[in-house]
């Protein structure tokens, strides 16, 4: 999954006023728990994505895991837009998705 694709996924599952920058920096946040968490990749000290990364970048979780990083970006944006319930939802369906990258990853020894 792309960058782009991401946001755009998320935004046709819920139009919405968050600015593409701000889902660029939230995507960049989950991303770095991917990669330091998981992957295990040492910390930076800036984001992992800059207003300047190309869309077309792809992000570290492989199909079908990917899904961790619309379901992060749409419960952040519900819990910007001030639905909590939403936001409640896609946070459980994200950290069950991220457990189960985590759990995967390990089985296979990464």
């Amino acid at each position: 999954m792309t960058i782009e694709t991401c946001v755009r996924l998320v935004d046709e599952m819920l139009p919405n006023r968050v600015s593409e920058a701000v889902k660029r920096r939230l995507l960049g946040e989950v991303e770095g728990k991917v990669r330091v968490e998981l992957l295990g990749e040492e910390p930076q000290d800036a984001p992992f994505f800059s207003p300047d990364t190309p869309a077309d970048t792809q992000l570290a979780a492989p199909y079908p895991f990917d899904q961790l990083y619309w379901q992060y970006l749409l419960a952040m944006v519900s819990h910007t837009c001030g639905d909590n319930v939403r936001y409640e939802n896609t946070a459980l369906l994200f950290n069950a998705s991220y457990q189960s990258y985590g759990k995967w990853l390990k089985r296979r020894g990464a």
